[in-house]
This record gives C-alpha cells, sequence and structure tokens, in this order.
C-alpha cells in the first residue's frame, strides 16, 4: 500500500505558504500508507519540472535540508506538485527505487502492484517504473490497456504540458475543490481533515471515476479537469484465489525441493483485494533468512472480517503452505492458517528481528555514531544481520543527517537543488 497527494493552483499567482505547509503535512501524514520512501515533483508554470526522492519516511524527508529548498520553491514557483510515500512490495528499498519516475517525457507516481512488470520492461526492478516506461513508450490507452494489476497514477506529461489522473477500481484516489487549489489524495479524509483545522471548506469531493483519465492542462488550472474515457481499455483479470497454476522451473523462488506444500513459511502481507464470494485475498511476500523475498508472492485468504484488524496490528505472520505455481512467470505461494507472531520488528532496511535479537541490538548501539538505541526506534534502524551472526547497526539520526546525500534527482529543466 501507497500514497499519493498533490495540490494544483487555480491561479496565475500559484501557492502561497498555507498551501506548502499543506503539502508537506499531508505528505507527513500519508507515511502511514508507505514509509519506506518519499518523493515530489513540482511543475512551474512554464512547464519546468522539478524531481526530489530518498528511501526515508515522510517525516525525515521532509526534514531534510533538500526538501525545505523544494518547499520554498512550492512557494515562490511551482502550480503543480504531487508527492508519493512508497510502501515496497516489488524492487528493494533505494533511492532510485523510490518514487516518482521520470522517463522520457513523463514523471510518473503509482499506487498498487502490477502482475506483468516484464512484459511493460524487463530492465526496472520496480513494476511502477515499468509503467512509466509504458507511458513514454505509448499512448495511454494502449499503456494502461497493457496493465494487469492494481493502479492508481498521477503522471506528468513534459510535452504535452498536462497532468493525468487515472485508477482503476482496485486502488482509491480522491479530487478535493477549493476555491482556490485542488487536492489529489489517496486518502480522501487526509485532506479534508487538515483543511477543516484551518477552517478551509471544500466546494466537491471526487472519487476519480474508474477507467477515466482526468487531465489538468497547465496553461488553463483554472477550469475543471477534462475527462478522457478510454473505452478500448480491458484490463485483465487477476487470478482468482483458488488459482492453483503449473510450477515453473526458471522462476527465482526456491525450488520445491526446498519448499513444499505442508512447511509453514514467515510472512508479511502489504495488498488486499475482494474476493469472488466476499471473502478477501490477502497479498504478501515470504520473509526468508530474516528477508523478505519480493520476488515471490504470496495469497492467503479468508472469509474472516477481523482478519484485516488483525493485519494491522501485527506485520509478520506463520502461515502454512497449501499448493506452490507461478502466475506469468511470477512465482506463487498459496497458504492458509495464518497466524501472528508477536515481538517482531521490521527494520528500516527491510529485515525482520526477534526480541532475543532486540535486546542484542539495543546493547551494542549505533556503528557509526555510538549513540544508544531504545526499542521504539529499531523500525527506524538500519540492522543488517552478517554471516559470523554480528550485526552492522545504524541509527534514525545518523540515517536522518545522511537523506540529503542519499536524495537523488534526476535532471529536470530547473537548477537541481543541493
Amino acid at each position: 500500500m501507497c500514497g499519493i497527494v498533490g495540490i494544483i493552483s487555480k491561479y496565475s499567482s500559484g501557492f502561497f505558504q498555507y498551501h506548502e505547509e499543506l503539502f508537506t503535512k499531508m505528505l507527513q501524514m500519508d507515511a502511514i500508507r508507505g514509509d519506506d520512501s518519499t518523493g515530489v515533483f513540482g511543475v512551474d508554470k512554464a512547464g519546468n519540472f522539478d524531481l526530489l526522492k530518498g528511501n526515508a519516511g515522510g517525516y525525515v524527508f521532509t526534514n531534510s535540508s533538500n526538501y525545505q529548498k523544494f518547499a520554498k520553491r512550492v512557494r515562490n514557483d511551482y502550480h503543480i506538485v504531487i508527492g508519493h510515500n512508497r510502501k515496497a512490495t516489488v524492487g528493494t528499498i533505494t533511492p532510485e527505487n523510490a518514487h516518482p519516475f521520470h522517463e522520457g517525457k513523463v514523471i510518473l507516481v503509482h499506487n498498487g502492484t502490477i502482475w506483468n512488470q516484464d512484459e511493460l520492461n524487463k530492465e526496472v526492478s520496480v513494476d511502477s517504473h515499468a509503467i512509466a516506461h509504458a507511458l513514454n513508450e505509448h499512448d495511454a490507452v494502449k499503456a494502461l490497456g497493457s496493465i494487469n494489476g492494481a493502479y492508481a497514477l498521477v503522471w506528468y506529461n513534459i510535452e504535452d504540458k498536462l497532468l493525468n489522473v487515472v485508477r482503476n477500481n482496485q486502488r482509491p484516489l480522491a479530487l478535493l475543490e477549493y476555491s482556490d487549489f485542488w487536492v489529489i489524495s489517496s486518502e480522501a479524509g487526509l485532506p479534508l481533515w487538515l483543511n477543516l483545522r484551518e477552517n478551509r471548506k471544500h466546494v466537491q469531493l471526487i472519487d476519480v471515476p474508474i477507467n477515466t483519465i482526468l487531465t489538468f492542462p497547465l496553461n488553463i488550472l483554472t477550469q475543471q479537469p477534462t475527462q478522457v474515457s478510454y473505452e478500448e481499455y480491458k484490463a485483465p483479470a487477476l487470478p482468482p484465489y483458488n488459482y492453483v497454476p503449473r510450477w515453473v522451473n526458471n522462476h527465482t523462488a526456491s525450488p520445491p525441493s526446498t519448499v513444499s506444500a505442508g512447511d509453514r513459511i514467515q510472512v508479511v502481507f502489504e495488498d488486499d483485494r475482494g474476493g469472488i464470494d466476499g471473502g478477501t485475498t490477502f497479498i504478501g511476500h515470504p520473509v526468508i533468512s530474516n528477508v523478505m523475498d519480493k520476488n515471490i508472492v504470496v495469497h492467503y485468504y479468508t472469509n474472516d472480517p477481523e482478519f484485516t484488524d488483525i493485519v494491522c496490528k501485527h506485520e509478520f505472520f506463520t502461515c502454512k503452505i497449501v499448493s506452490i505455481g507461478a502466475y506469468q512467470g511470477i512465482p506463487l505461494w498459496y497458504v492458509n492458517e495464518a497466524v501472528p507472531i508477536l515481538n517482531a520488528i521490521r527494520t528500516f532496511n527491510n529485515e525482520y528481528v526477534s526480541q532475543d535479537e532486540i535486546k542484542n541490538i539495543i546493547s551494542m548501539g549505533c556503528q557509526r555514531c555510538s549513540g544508544a538505541i531504545i526499542e521504539q526506534d529499531i523500525k527506524n534502524t538500519i540492522v543488517k544481520k552478517k554471516s559470523d551472526n554480528t550485526y552492522r547497526i545504524i541509527c534514525n539520526k545518523c540515517i536522518e543527517s545522511s537523506v540529503n546525500s542519499a536524495t537523488t534527482r534526476p535532471k529536470g529543466t530547473l537548477t537541481v537543488v543541493h
């Protein structure tokens, strides 16, 4: 689950300080939808763009000096500002794999997971990056029609100077109109609440219609967005929850001799979708040797309405493998008997530590600044377990201080912020 936020000015004067403060707060609070990485891009009235991204959560990201310079440009230069909070599902957590993705004429952010990444582009490690390639290389109808999976997308076309907003029925995305600006948000309640605190009342709330592109031309942002339907679009359906495909020998998962039906595995659930009979399929990845393997997809189907709350409270589960297969080359492990594991924590670098390991980490402290580490900060700490059972440990403060050098800025037409 990822989050998209954005603001669009209606007037030639662009944004004011309260717009920038609203955007920054949304970017910080939207981290509840994803705190692995954060990124933003801004577009000025001439169509020039600027992009900033890094592997840090919303709060750390917005407190970096690079973002402070970006925020100043929100107040002074930009007419469109889009942000993204990433919960990594495909691809490792690096600044390069953070959103937005810039390919040719396209700058894109994406909420969702697709299942045919290799069909769109085999050269990139993140499914969202593959979508950016598809939109850069083909018209929107063809590109969107080729996507197999869940998506809400916001992308800016540099050549046409056009902001595009679209989703399918598997991801939410809302537009809120105010007197002088628009808000884009995966969580409609977030900007509503923040604006009501300042006594700003919205003119209208729009759920982005399914399979319809809403466009905002840069030169006429004062008008209502244009709706562009794409009737040709028919997305391939995901396999139903009880789909048991054949085993594929050239996949990246562990072979049948290593894992088989009946084995119990450790799993992190990161997504969900409605089932065919009112239940829910939870989608995740196995944790192997303390590391989440994002090359393997785990499916767990349940009719228990309370399991969603359990997933919200617990990140780490054990499950029993029912069957093993693949779909379009993606290894699939179907599981049941999902049981939450207590006292397991995911670290900043996506590894998992037990309660006993937490005690060792606290006793060792940060290896960069020698500072102390408390249990509440483990999830914001880099912990790398070595083959000799020792640890590489970097605390949250050291991570925060390195955000400025860790951010990447694909070259745009504005001066790069350093």
